[in-house]
């Protein structure tokens, strides 16, 4: 399982918020509001927009190895021995925000003493990296890789790799992206401000 020690942007955001303008008292308040799940290390309660994808969507990184690959229903299975690399791409919506993802989840199975390594990338319009994160299983069955960004840039784009074992499978994976998502304005999420009391 993936545990990242790391917080995103918004919970930083939060705790030096909370220090600056409201005291510690109140800031435990704000902080008593919101739980933060201890796997994702992500703010729960807060609204986000997500998209989930079937495995299906997914494609061989290499067009030389596109037969090495089975659509199994709407999984994606490496057919082949070794170890074979698929993309799977991201609708952005959000693109105008700076902070990267809410979170990826890319649920995959492993067959018994395998791995499976996926990563989330974030580039701007022409290819440049500006963010990634990487994360492993090697568990038996059915697990998720939960995946983040910090960094994004105005019109640039996610994407998201998964190195397979003989016989592994991404079954779907699912991007949460920071709200406002229309681009027409209203509530954007991140940097956090907390409720006043």
């Amino acid at each position: 399982m993936n545990i990242h020690t790391h917080l995103p942007a918004s919970r930083h955001a939060l705790s030096l918020g909370c220090a600056l303008l409201l005291g510690s008292m109140l800031c435990a308040q704000a902080n008593a509001e919101f739980e933060f799940d201890d796997v994702e290390n992500v703010p729960q309660g807060v609204k986000y927009d997500a998209k989930t994808y079937p495995g299906i969507t997914c494609e061989a990184q290499s067009v030389a190895e596109i037969g090495l690959f089975q659509n199994l229903g709407f999984m994606m299975v490496n057919a082949n021995q070794g170890r074979r690399s698929v993309v799977c791409p991201v609708v952005r919506d959000n693109t105008e925000n700076t902070d990267g993802t809410w979170g990826a989840f890319v649920h995959i199975s492993n067959p018994p003493n395998r791995s499976t390594d996926c990563s989330l990338y974030s580039y701007d319009q022409y290819n440049v990296l500006i963010d990634s994160d990487t994360g492993s299983t090697g568990a038996l069955g059915n697990q998720t890789i939960f995946l983040d960004v910090d960094a994004s840039v105005d019109g640039g784009f996610y994407g998201i790799t998964c190195e397979l074992p003989n016989q592994g499978l991404v079954h779907s994976y699912e991007v949460r992206e920071f709200l406002d998502t229309d681009n027409e304005g209203g509530i954007v999420i991140g940097p956090w401000n907390p409720p006043l009391p």
